[in-house]
């Protein structure tokens, strides 16, 4: 509705041009009373409370957003963001899982996969990076970015997996 509208444009002036993250929260948290799943409320309050470092707010409303999107891609860009959140608060467990989640919905999508890898490298799983880099190399197009790929592979499996075979068949 339009009095929903009003009053998000006020949260983003708050936000933005008075620098008052509370009030905007506050406002945010309004529209949220007169329609519980508003998009644009919801993803204004998670990014409130993510960077109030109130996490659990901030995921519980990505989910409640990722709820009202029905296109697979839009829902793994949420799944992305939900997965950073988990990221920035060091939970790479639930961060892992958001990002295998987005890369379910939506296999193609490069950051999703780059995320997972990078997941997988911090925790020390070259094989799961590895997998990642082969199943996206699969689907890859262009020579520049099938060359990238390559070249990582090569890499992970000569120094991570101790494979130099491998590496040289990549």
């Amino acid at each position: 509705s339009s009095r929903i509208e009003l009053g998000l444009k006020a949260a983003r002036t708050l936000l933005s041009d008075v620098g008052a993250p509370g009030r905007a929260e506050e406002v945010c948290e309004r529209a949220l009373a007169l329609e519980p799943e508003h998009p644009a409320a919801l993803e204004l309050l998670a990014r409130l409370k993510a960077n109030a470092g109130d996490i659990g707010v901030a995921l519980e409303s990505v989910a409640l957003l990722s709820r009202t999107k029905k296109d697979p891609a839009e829902r793994a860009e949420l799944l992305l963001r939900a997965g950073a959140m988990f990221f920035e608060a060091g939970d790479l467990d639930n961060a892992i899982q958001q990002y295998k989640e987005a890369l379910d919905l939506a296999p193609d999508n490069r950051e999703a996969s780059s995320r997972l890898r990078s997941m997988y490298a911090t925790r020390g799983d070259a094989s799961g990076a590895a997998e990642l880099l082969q199943r996206e190399l699969d689907g890859a197009e262009g020579t520049t970015h099938r060359a990238a790929l390559l070249a990582e592979l090569g890499l992970l499996r000569r120094d991570r997996l101790e494979d130099a075979a491998g590496a040289k068949t990549v």
